[in-house]
Formats: C-alpha cells, sequence, structure tokens
C-alpha cells in the first residue's frame, strides 16, 4: 500500500514538474517572434519527458530495492522461526520457544496453537506411559489393565490425529 501511495506521489510530481517545463519552453517560444532560428518544441517536449521517464525509473529502481531488502528480512524471520519449531518437532522436543522480536504472522500463529496443542497431547501421553507398570503387571498377569492403560495411550494418540 505504501508503494503504491508513493508511486502516486512521485508521479504527481513528475506531472507537475513536465506541466512548468511545458510551459516555460511554449512561453520562451511563444514571445521569441522575432527569431529566425527557433528550436523545435516537440524535441524539446521529449527530452523533458525523457528526463522525467529516467528520473522515474531510477526511484522505482530504488523503491523497488527497498522493498525487496524490508520484504526478505520479513520472510527470513518468519521462516527461521518455523524451521527452528519444525526442527524441534522432528527431535520430538516440545518444548515453549519464544523468539525475540518475533514478527506476526497468520502462519506463526497456526504455527503456535499446532504446537502448543501437541506439546498438551505429548504431556498427557507421557503422563499415561508413565503410569504404566509393565513389569509389575507382567508378573501378576494383570494382562486386562495393560490392555486399558496403552488403549488409553491410543485414544490419546487417536485424538491428536483429529485435531
Amino acid at each position: 500500500m505504501l508503494m503504491v501511495a508513493l508511486e502516486i506521489v512521485m508521479l504527481t510530481v513528475a506531472m507537475l514538474y513536465l506541466n512548468n517545463r511545458f510551459e516555460s519552453i511554449i512561453e520562451h517560444d511563444l514571445y521569441a517572434i522575432h527569431r529566425i532560428t527557433q528550436a523545435d518544441m516537440l524535441s524539446a517536449f521529449i527530452e523533458q519527458i525523457g528526463w522525467v521517464v529516467f528520473e522515474m525509473g531510477i526511484l522505482n529502481a530504488m523503491m523497488l530495492f527497498i522493498a525487496h531488502f524490508i520484504w526478505s528480512r520479513q520472510l527470513s524471520a518468519v521462516v527461521q522461526i518455523f524451521h527452528d519449531n519444525l526442527y524441534n518437532v522432528r527431535s520430538l522436543k516440545f518444548v515453549a520457544l519464544e523468539h525475540v522480536n518475533k514478527p506476526v504472522h497468520e502462519l506463526l500463529t497456526l504455527l503456535d496453537l499446532w504446537y502448543s496443542n501437541e506439546r498438551k497431547c505429548i504431556a498427557e501421553l507421557k503422563q499415561e506411559i508413565g503410569q504404566i507398570k509393565i513389569q509389575e503387571l507382567y508378573q501378576n498377569s494383570d494382562l486386562q489393565k495393560l490392555r486399558d492403560q496403552v488403549n488409553r495411550c491410543l485414544n490419546l494418540l487417536q485424538r491428536k490425529d483429529t485435531h
């Protein structure tokens, strides 16, 4: 939006400049009737238009480089945070991550929501698995209780898949 506003301002300034230059060229040639050799007005107009187009091209290129720099920094920040989170997921480390100057982006908001849900599910699963006493149950032949605990773990995993 800012780029469009700057472009409109630049075009307005260019049109005002051209209007002023064209008026001065016309006035110069209009009141110089007594001269024998008059400059061609069309070539003077084209010269002024050429300079304006050249200068606008340079300004547009500078604005594009600035926009590219700003946009690439923003994109790099989002991708870096996304990369860090995915690295932790791949390593099965669901720890809370805090990034300094974290940019606001819809993708990161959704990733944070998913990540916190996964952390909760993993914590519940660890708690449920921690309660299983396999040797104790195996020695006592209480296989039904072991099946129930494993089924609760499987239900947690299935609930995770439906999120």
